[in-house]
């Protein structure tokens, strides 16, 4: 990398770090994408518009879809961006806080694939691999979730009724059929 390249990504990361909500650096060196799409790996394509990761937001979409919930990068990458439809309105904030659980744990399995994919030089999993992990990830987080919550919250209420839906959603059922014990508390 050539220097006055460095110290431009220097400047940037000093930027980003003065604007983000963390102190950790997130930072992508300009090349094409980890996964061999060709594309030119931004944040939105490592994190949502890549192929290889689409499928992902793709799975998790067409199940929240019933509540009107919106997987775009405007909505992943600013929370509050975060809308619903009639039916999604009755769990608005159970909804918003399985949704930023299932966001968090799915940049976050992202990320930790597309590294060893880049720097470990590990296989990608195979796409029904990583819905199943994400899946798993995303119980366990509302799990520890719900049993951190007072026994009266109205939201944990809210989450339940919720994921009741969730489970007779199509693309969904039948992982809620093989695990049912996923969110057992």
């Amino acid at each position: 990398m050539p220097n006055s390249t460095t110290s431009a990504c220097k400047r940037m990361d000093a930027i980003a770090l003065q604007h983000a909500p963390s102190q950790c650096k997130i930072w992508l060196p300009p090349n094409h994408s980890t996964y061999g799409c060709g594309a030119v790996e931004t944040h939105q394509h490592a994190f949502h518009d890549c192929p290889r990761i689409c499928t992902l937001w793709d799975f998790h979409s067409t199940a929240l879809d019933c509540f009107g919930v919106d997987f775009n990068w405007s909505s992943i990458s600013d929370l509050e961006v975060f809308m619903t439809n009639r039916l999604g309105s009755h769990h608005y904030d159970a909804l918003y806080i399985l949704w930023s659980l299932l966001v968090a744990s799915l940049l976050h399995s992202i990320w930790v694939q597309h590294n060893f994919v880049q720097y470990e030089h590990r296989s990608p999993l195979s796409a029904r691999t990583w819905t199943e992990h994400s899946f798993h990830a995303w119980t366990m987080s509302i799990g520890r979730w719900h049993r951190l919550q007072d026994p009266s919250c109205a939201d944990r209420f809210g989450a339940l009724d919720a994921l009741r839906i969730l489970q007779n959603q199509p693309n969904c059922r039948d992982l809620w059929t093989r695990y049912p014990h996923c969110l057992q508390l």
